[in-house]
This record gives structure tokens, C-alpha cells and sequence, in this order.
């Protein structure tokens, strides 16, 4: 039992390490966005998103998705 305990706590840790990596990667996108003055913009039509989506969620770049409920 110890060894199945010990195999899901090591798959949970892998899971926390993939999302965070993804996070920081995110991050690191828009400070990129910010930098080139790209941020806000959609990366596939052009538009501005609309601030309040960004505030919710900052790493978005499509507004395809920001438009989504």
C-alpha cells in the first residue's frame, strides 16, 4: 500500500510541475506580448480583448477564446 501512496504522490507532484511549468511559460509569453506592445491583442484577428477577460485571465492571446462563455 505504501508503494501505491508513494506512486500517487510522485504522479501528483509530476501534474503540479506540468501545470506550473505551463504557468510560468504563459507568463513569460505575455511579458514577451508586453515588451513588443502585442499584449491584449488577439495573435488571429487582430482585436483588442477586452480588459476584463484579460484580468481574468492574463496569458490569453486568442479572442476566440476570450469570446467563449
Amino acid at each position: 500500500m505504501e508503494e501505491i501512496q508513494a506512486a500517487s504522490l510522485r504522479a501528483l507532484a509530476v501534474c503540479n510541475l506540468d501545470r506550473e511549468y505551463n504557468e510560468l511559460r504563459n507568463i513569460r509569453e505575455a511579458i514577451r506580448r508586453i515588451e513588443e506592445g502585442s499584449f491584449g491583442i488577439c495573435q488571429e484577428c487582430d482585436e483588442d480583448i477586452h480588459p476584463k477577460r484579460l484580468a481574468a485571465l492574463p496569458g490569453l492571446h486568442l479572442y476566440t477564446v476570450a469570446r467563449k462563455p
